[in-house]
């Protein structure tokens, strides 16, 4: 229909016609969504086409995040401020599946461009129900750090714990809401920070992520900055690690050669002399104090 006018009636009742035909045709055109469709027109008229031609809102509605730039829009201003409160609350249900959509996607820069934004079309169950799914996220990471024998596998399954950028969107979202478990998260490091170099490595590079958060209060924003070196620190320290793994490894290469030929003279030589046995049991030692030094670094 050319030139389709959602606040002219007559245009409205062709367009009925036009769906109810559709309908009979096409079973994924439900009847429902026919009267839900135009009633929305009855009730809005055309006040919302500002907004359904903005390409990112458009994105949004669609949740289509490789459409969304982020870029900010000159629709919202306070002239428009009544019909964006009444957007938000329309499409909250649309809004909250890109939020979701966009986390699980890990979409973090984009999910903050969006809450700096695209405010005014978030209605306020939306923004509650993403505080609840990043703090979900949040007690999750609080839940692995007293287990050392998770941080391999949530490496692989937990990226954002490591993410700057997770951080700063919490930050846009609500500082004030995140503020504590943040905090948490860098004391229960310090609670458990008495571990293994490659382990402190883990615990290191949540460190550093999380001095991108923009705390509420002044006091978690000192203990994060500072905490942020010693996080470095910690990373650094990877690479005199395996450094020292590097030098130590031909020593123990040694070794189990040494073992090895004293397998072989023990099974040939008729008369072994127990003293020979002690022998062979001394490298045997030196490989398990080596192994447990490294444990200890």
């Amino acid at each position: 229909m050319p030139d389709f006018d959602t606040a002219n009636v007559q245009d409205l009742i062709k367009a009925e016609k036009v769906l109810k035909v559709e309908n009979k045709l096409n079973s994924e055109v439900g009847m429902t969504d026919v009267e839900n469709l135009l009633s929305f027109f009855r009730n809005y008229g055309s006040q919302f086409n500002f907004l359904f031609e903005n390409d990112n809102v458009k994105a949004i509605l669609k949740n289509d995040f490789e459409s969304f730039t982020g870029f900010p829009s000159e629709d919202f201003n306070e002239e428009n401020d009544e019909i964006l409160y009444e957007f938000a609350e329309l499409f909250s249900e649309s809004v909250s599946a890109f939020i979701y959509s966009g986390i699980q996607q890990s979409k973090w820069s984009k999910l903050k461009d969006f809450f700096q934004f695209y405010d005014p079309i978030i209605s306020l169950d939306a923004f509650e129900k993403a505080k609840e799914m990043l703090s979900n996220k949040n007690r999750l990471i609080l839940n692995i750090l007293p287990t050392p024998l998770k941080y391999s596998f949530f490496q692989k399954t937990g990226n954002y714990a490591f993410s700057p950028q997770y951080y700063k969107l919490q930050s846009e979202l609500d500082s004030y809401y995140f503020d504590q478990e943040i905090l948490e998260i860098n004391n229960t490091i310090a609670r458990h920070q008495k571990t293994s170099a490659s382990n402190k490595v883990t615990q290191g590079k949540i460190l550093v992520a999380i001095s991108y958060f923009d705390a509420y209060y002044e006091d978690t924003i000192k203990v994060l900055s500072d905490n942020k070196d010693v996080g470095q620190s910690w990373i650094d320290d990877q690479s005199h690690y395996n450094d020292s793994d590097s030098s130590i490894l031909p020593i123990i290469l040694t070794i189990g050669a040494v073992i090895a030929i004293g397998i072989i003279l023990a099974t040939t030589i008729d008369d072994f002399e127990p003293w020979m046995f002690k022998l062979l049991i001394l490298p045997i030692v030196l490989v398990v104090k080596f192994v447990n030094y490294i444990a200890k670094k």
